[in-house]
């Protein structure tokens, strides 16, 4: 049975116990293919590219990995291959009225795809239109097995494209891009003077006192719209992980962009201004991104930088058991990066990718993302139990080849499985409304059709989750579970028209588990339709481990 904290407004039908009420308005979910991950909070998976002198190296085996975790041997429980000519399984069509977020039924979905985000909320303007001539002249030499996605970033993450192989469709919506202009990043150019670092009584002008207070001022809502745009920064990275999340094989993230510090103010004096670095936001998006598989390939849109500021900077960046480099001690080896790239090699270097500054060949960049993706060998490990400590775990993939690049992320975050807290899943959910992308973690069904009664004007909405992808404790053959369902109505801007949350304590039988395990864990509810509505958004979220499924549908396709 299911078990509800309330009832929800008008109807609430609960369809375990009819499930053949189900089965006669939706499909069933498709049957997942060998090659799909699972994602457990156990399993580690690794996306591993291994190239030689010739390109990708296709013929090695499970034999002839290793991984080291911390240094400790660890067995290599999952292994396969992807390339990037693989397609995925293709699911039956669905009926009329009825939308999934599964990939199987998106037509022509490559195994491996490439999503290009253009990063108008920490890039100048000026910097985003040499990018998008840069990325005009690859578009050239796209190749047919080649999926692209563009998305640009200002004070929401917007959907130009999503994935396709068409280089006319690319090259005339590129055409059309003209840049964003960031009011945060004009607003935190604000520069620190000597009264930011000091006292304000030692503060430097006519009156130093005045001076250095309005100058603190200055240097706080400075800092306010950079936290701003650090905050979205993370959040559309995740976002665009959950998307891809259930996609087999190698995901690329080429993220054009000026970047954004990793830390504010951790050597001023003043105590006024508050110490902040951001390692609760990017830690969440790392998380993500490296349960999607996915790897980052940063590429600094202002191409060549000058010679001075570079001048003190080391060739490489040296790598932490934390995700950021600790700043508050004014570390030497980090302190003369341009602003901006520390956090690209950060993210680059946890995620797998490579980050590219320093340079004008944005389109060399790009293809070398593509080309690790020709080929990727994907392994998994499970940690120990007692080695789960909420910490930073460096990782190393040993190959028995010689004379070969071997290239992965450099760790994961160890986190135990401590039930999430009410705090995160509203954040969780507040990520997935926010974003215009269907999150895929939890696969999704619905049918949404017009009907009369009980009422005239209303909108039927049948909504199905896959059940395996939830974490169900087994408990004297029942499983145990809960999730937070959402059902949302929005106008074309996206504001919130109407909302309904209702949290569901799962606990099923072996009867019941084993017919939702074929269509999907159902429950209904009657919509009255709102002025102004353009598109239903249902949100499932898996309140044990925080995985979000999400599903947008417009009204207007649905008839």
């Amino acid at each position: 049975m299911i078990k509800t904290k309330s009832a929800f407004p008008l109807a609430l039908i609960l369809l375990v116990t009819t499930v053949q009420l189900v089965t006669t308005v939706q499909p069933a979910f498709p049957q997942q293919e060998s090659a799909t991950i699972r994602i457990s909070t156990r399993l580690v998976p690794i996306s591993v590219t291994v190239h030689d002198k010739n390109g990708p190296v296709s013929n090695l085996k499970k034999s002839d990995f290793t991984i080291l975790d911390q240094g400790r041997l660890r067995g290599v429980s999952l292994f396969s291959v992807t390339s990037s000519e693989s397609q995925v399984q293709k699911a039956p069509p669905l009926p009329p009225n009825t939308f999934s977020n599964y990939i199987e039924h998106q037509a022509g979905r490559p195994s491996t795809v490439t999503v290009i985000l253009f990063d108008g909320l920490n890039t100048p303007v000026e910097s985003q239109i040499y990018a998008r001539q840069e990325l005009l002249d690859f578009i050239k030499g796209l190749q047919p097995q080649d999926r692209i996605a563009l998305y640009t970033l200002g004070r929401k993450l917007n959907v130009l494209l999503d994935f396709t192989a068409d280089a006319g469709e690319i090259k005339r919506t590129l055409a059309g891009f003209r840049g964003i202009q960031s009011l945060e990043l004009e607003a935190a150019k604000t520069g620190p003077s000597t009264a930011t670092l000091l006292p304000a009584s030692q503060g430097i002008g006519a009156n130093p006192v005045i001076d250095g207070s309005l100058d603190i001022a200055a240097q706080m809502e400075s800092d306010f719209d950079t936290e701003s745009r650090v905050r979205m920064t993370a959040q559309a990275l995740e976002a665009i992980a959950n998307h891809v999340a259930r996609l087999p094989g190698r995901k690329n993230l080429v993220w054009i962009s000026a970047g954004f510090p990793l830390a504010l103010n951790m050597n001023a004096i003043n105590p006024l201004l508050q110490r902040h670095d951001f390692n609760a936001e990017l830690r969440r998006a790392v998380r993500a991104i490296n349960e999607a598989n996915m790897a980052i390939y940063p590429v600094d849109a202002r191409g060549l930088i000058s010679s001075s500021s570079f001048a003190m900077t080391r060739t490489s960046p040296a790598t932490s058991p934390a995700l950021l480099p600790d700043r508050r001690t004014g570390s030497p080896s980090t302190d003369h990066f341009p602003e901006g790239i520390e956090s690209m090699i950060e993210l680059a270097n946890r995620t797998g990718g490579r980050a590219f500054y320093n340079s004008m060949d944005l389109k060399g960049a790009v293809r070398k993302a593509m080309e690790d993706s020709d080929l990727t060998y994907t392994l998994g490990f499970y940690p120990d139990p007692d080695s789960l400590d909420n910490k930073f775990h460096d990782i190393k993939v040993q190959v028995d080849r010689k004379g070969v690049d071997v290239r992965y992320r450099k760790g994961y975050f160890a986190f135990s499985d401590e039930p999430h807290t009410d705090r995160q899943r509203r954040d969780e959910l507040a990520d997935a409304l926010w974003s215009p992308l269907d999150a895929t973690a939890i696969p999704l069904i619905m049918r949404l059709e017009h009907v009369a009664e009980p009422e005239p004007n209303l909108l039927r909405a049948y909504l199905a989750a896959d059940i395996r992808s939830l974490s169900l404790e087994q408990k004297d053959n029942h499983r145990i579970g809960g999730v937070d369902v959402m059902l949302i109505q929005q106008d074309k801007t996206g504001k919130i028209l109407d909302s309904s949350l209702q949290t569901l304590n799962l606990d099923l039988d072996q009867t019941n588990y084993e017919a939702v395990l074929k269509t999907g864990m159902p429950l209904g509810k009657y919509l009255r339709p709102k002025a102004g509505l353009v598109n239903v958004r249902a949100i499932v979220l898996d309140r044990a481990t925080g995985k979000v499924g999400s599903l947008i549908v417009p009204a207007s396709q649905v008839h």
